[in-house]
């Protein structure tokens, strides 16, 4: 599969099963949706299998307790761990989806300067 517009690879793991969830990632052409995932690790290192790639190259990002067990994952694999709001510590924090979406165009964009 492509990458989404932004040049990127990316994913949900969820522990909910919602149709407008899946509508979203879709619309957002999202490579890897999994929901009802009761853990997570499972999921995310099948994506890392399917992916291709290491830890290293994965920024997790997260806004929920069940996602502090993937930050550590994450983190001890080189990669980054990105909080989403004030419940969950990660090695960034961003307010909102919004700050979200500004944070990977960020890398995005930096990918494509250090291709060309």
């Amino acid at each position: 599969m492509k990458p989404n517009a932004a040049g990127l690879r990316t994913g949900c793991i969820t522990g909910r099963e919602s149709a407008a969830l899946l509508w979203r990632a879709r619309e957002m052409k999202m490579e890897f949706i999994y929901m009802k995932q009761p853990l997570k690790i499972p999921a995310y290192e099948e994506i890392l299998q399917k992916a291709g790639v290491s830890g290293s190259a994965v920024a997790y990002i997260g806004d929920d307790l069940t996602d502090q067990g993937g930050f550590r994952v994450v983190e001890d694999q080189g990669g980054v761990s990105i909080a989403v709001g004030d419940r969950v510590r990660g090695q960034y924090r961003v307010d909102d989806s919004a700050a979200v979406r500004r944070w990977l165009r960020g890398i995005a964009a930096l990918q494509d300067s250090q291709r060309g």
